[in-house]
């Protein structure tokens, strides 16, 4: 989801080359449409404010878990793990 979103957002730098596919809309230009290289916007693989929603609540709450199952630990057993709980 990451990706499409930043793949978006920077071809969205250049608006007159980037296209929206499956969609409903007024149309592209046949420069845009055809043309080689332009990036295309699949709505059907674009996220909806749910699902970045969604995926952004559990990330929150796997960060949670993750600081919580790190402070369960002992002082010995910290030293034993090599990856630290997730820093805001």
């Amino acid at each position: 989801m990451r990706t499409i979103i930043a793949e978006v957002g920077q071809a969205l730098l250049r608006p007159y080359e980037l296209m929206v596919s499956n969609v409903q809309s007024g149309g592209f230009p046949a420069e845009v449409a055809m043309g080689e290289g332009i990036p295309s916007l699949n709505a059907q693989k674009w996220p909806t404010a749910q699902q970045i929603a969604e995926a952004l609540s559990d990330l929150h709450k796997k960060r949670h878990e993750a600081g919580n199952a790190w402070g369960a630990l002992s002082e010995a057993d910290r030293k034993l793990v090599k990856f630290l709980p997730p820093k805001r």
